[in-house]
């Protein structure tokens, strides 16, 4: 067994005052500082003063006005919306293509892969309507709409036609169009 003797903190010896050196004390020097030039045109400089804050308060400004809507986020204008009557375009679709093969100028084998690439076309045509920020609505659901929501049928089965998705009805029954 290990006993642990506590010992009392000593008391440095006194230094000897012959041991430190004092340091020779510093004087201080004077500083002139010049004084600013007294300008002979005051008017003129402070007019100069003036335009470059005028200047940069409209950089400014413009920078503001420029870059503050991209850094906020504020929701954009609501998108346009649309409407277009699909129902009334795959019924023309499909009275052309029947009175077609009934005038023997379209075998009828032809006709569900023509109906096919006609409802592809018509989903492209929509879909592209909606990358452009518009909301398209079937006019068969539609109940009741104000005069901005636009009807674009006819946009629709024009380019239908144009792409070669569509056939227009025999000139023999031109009804609806």
């Amino acid at each position: 067994m290990r006993l642990m003797v506590k010992k009392e903190p000593t008391i440095p010896e006194a230094i000897e005052s012959d041991s430190i050196e004092l340091a020779d004390p510093v004087e201080p020097t004077a500083v002139t500082v010049p004084a600013p030039a007294a300008s002979s045109h005051p008017t003129r400089d402070f007019l100069i003063n003036l335009v470059i804050i005028v200047g940069l308060s409209a950089l400014t400004a413009a920078g503001v006005q420029r870059l503050m809507p991209a850094t906020l986020e504020t929701p954009s204008r609501a998108p346009a919306l649309l409407m277009v009557d699909t129902e009334r375009l795959a019924r023309e679709a499909i009275d052309a293509l029947g009175d077609l093969v009934a005038q023997n100028k379209l075998p009828s084998e032809e006709m569900p892969e023509r109906s096919r690439r006609f409802s592809d076309g018509l989903l492209r045509e929509i879909q592209a309507y909606a990358a452009r920020g518009h909301v398209v609505l079937r006019s068969a659901a539609v109940l009741a709409a104000p005069a901005e929501v636009r009807d674009i049928t006819d946009e629709v089965r024009e380019q239908l036609l144009q792409q070669g998705l569509m056939d227009r009805k025999p000139e023999t029954r031109r009804e609806g169009y």
